[in-house]
């Protein structure tokens, strides 16, 4: 679900980079995750929130298509790396491609995360209404 979730938080940072996101290229290491981003099927309720998120994204984004491109784990090095932490200047060193680049950060990625997290709870249908409309104003 992350590494889904993942998606949906890149295309909201490309266009606020200015970074036209109409035809995104994913690539990754989860098979399950690619296949998500591609399909646009779901087949787990853990996903379900990720999804509405990644859907509202699509919509609101005028994404046209979605390709995805499946990197073995030993070449998915750098997504990895900013996985594991790994400070953006050593992350740069080691990826040359990187260089000049610069990290972009969502404002309210903790948010987003809390919101799509698969063992999150709601004591109501209004709950779950609450957190759906918050989704779709991110």
């Amino acid at each position: 679900v992350c590494e889904f979730l993942t998606a949906a938080v890149a295309l909201l940072l490309g266009r606020q980079a200015g970074l036209d996101v109409r035809r995104p290229l994913f690539r990754g290491d989860s098979i399950t995750a690619l296949d998500w981003l591609e399909e646009e099927h779901f087949r787990s309720t853990n996903v379900s929130l990720a999804a509405t998120l990644f859907v509202f994204t699509l919509a609101k984004l005028n994404v046209e298509s979605v390709r995805t491109l499946h990197l073995p784990k030993e070449v998915n090095t750098r997504a990895d790396d900013l996985s594991r932490n790994v400070p953006w200047s050593q992350l740069q060193r080691k990826h040359p491609e990187l260089r000049g680049g610069v990290l972009l950060h969502l404002d309210q990625a903790d948010l987003v995360i809390r919101l799509c997290n698969p063992s999150q709870t709601w004591s109501s249908s209004d709950q779950l209404f609450e957190s759906w409309k918050v989704l779709q104003r991110l």
